[in-house]
């Protein structure tokens, strides 16, 4: 006897799903017949041929597979959440979607993702309340033997926390928050860039624009004095550079506007957008001349002269950055891009610290003293050369 898979009822399809090992097969609605009969077109509603009926029937029906199987595979996992709580695999999942619905940016989610298979390869994909000192030992052992930096791996240890306390709170499993404890990352002194640096690079650039005829050179030298100028003056951080558009600049009202931007997936740090204040040094040395030979179809900061951005991610630019900083001649122990950062700190904070904390944006002025402040260069220096004994 044929087996028919679709069948009229009324008023709608329906779909009979026959399972291995089931003498009768589970029916679901499909659609109405109506929506089967007739397509949208640009001329308006056409009848369906019963060829294309059939094939947009099929169609259906396999959505509609795929969305019990997806149904059934919930169930299971519910079914052992409630015998023994989830598994890693399953906790880290949930979280990464909760982080993406968040509107976390997909650098940070990536890097997540990477902490989780780190230690799923390590330690395996256990329940969360089977979690024991043995599992963090082989987490800890597994990333020495990777070559990672103490501070590598403290951050992929960190990002296992975050996930067991959110596994906890959502109630994923019963028992003590399970915990990494990091190993101890040694301090080191922030290094910034000394104003011979900038004036290196700035020459360099301005001989390279200056000689330079291949006009794909020469949009890369001005892209990359943009770049530099930009940091100078303001300490953004690399992503809003990447992700600054022409209209963000505000330059008769002396404003930068940094804002989301997802063409390029760019969320700002705290997912508020905010503006500063455009310097009165890099309206002078760049931004007034730079604006004005701009063609009308470009859009970026760092733009390649057709609209698109010049550099396709933060990675890029900044390899590009360091490439003219060591053909400068520059031998400085700063970062490429956030040495920028951590030198306008710097010289914010030897005037008052709080300024530098406004100007970086940072919610603590803790983090702006200890992570983007060369301590020996501020006043502290000074008092300590006026100290005298009686």
């Amino acid at each position: 006897m044929e087996r028919k898979q679709f069948a009229e009822r009324r008023g709608n399809w329906i779909f009979r799903n026959y399972e291995l090992g089931k003498s009768r097969p589970s029916e679901h609605v499909l659609c109405k017949l109506e929506e089967a009969e007739f397509k949208e077109t640009k001329r308006g509603r056409v009848m369906r041929s019963d060829k294309e009926k059939t094939a947009f029937l099929i169609k259906k029906s396999e959505e509609k597979i795929r969305e019990i199987q997806e149904k059934k595979r919930r169930q299971e996992q519910q079914s052992q959440f409630e015998r023994r709580g989830l598994s890693l695999s399953q906790a880290a999942h949930c979280w990464l979607e909760h982080l993406a619905a968040m509107g976390r940016s997909g650098n940070t989610i990536h890097e997540y993702e990477m902490s989780v298979q780190y230690y799923l390869v390590s330690a395996g994909d256990h329940t969360l309340s089977e979690f024991k000192l043995q599992h963090a030992d082989r987490f800890l052992n597994a990333l020495q033997r990777r070559g990672l930096s103490p501070s590598s791996i403290a951050k992929h240890c960190r990002s296992l926390n975050i996930l067991f306390r959110f596994a906890h709170e959502q109630e994923y499993f019963a028992g003590r928050i399970p915990h990494i404890k990091p190993p101890r990352v040694p301090h080191k002194q922030v290094r910034i860039f000394e104003d011979g640096d900038y004036r290196l690079l700035e020459e360099y650039l301005r001989q390279q624009i200056k000689q330079t005829r291949n006009s794909r050179h020469l949009q890369g030298y001005l892209n990359m004095q943009r770049l530099h100028f930009l940091l100078k003056w303001t300490g953004i951080r690399r992503s809003e550079a990447h992700a600054l558009m022409l209209r963000d600049i505000d330059l008769q009202a002396g404003i930068l506007h940094l804002r989301c931007n997802a063409e390029v997936g760019h969320v700002l740090k705290n997912g508020m957008e905010q503006s500063i204040p455009i310097p009165q040094g890099l309206r002078e040395e760049l931004m007034h001349s730079d604006l004005s030979d701009r063609e009308p179809q470009e859009r970026w900061w760092l733009d390649d002269g057709t609209g698109r951005l010049w550099y396709r991610d933060k990675s890029s630019m900044g390899q590009a950055l360091y490439r003219a900083q060591q053909r400068a001649g520059i031998q400085s122990e700063a970062k490429t891009l956030h040495g920028y950062r951590a030198t306008l700190g710097t010289r914010l904070a030897a005037e008052n610290p709080a300024v530098a904390q406004a100007i970086l944006r940072h919610a603590q002025i803790d983090t702006t003293i200890r992570s983007y402040v060369n301590t020996p260069t501020l006043p502290i220096r000074l008092a300590m050369d006026s100290l005298k004994w009686n």
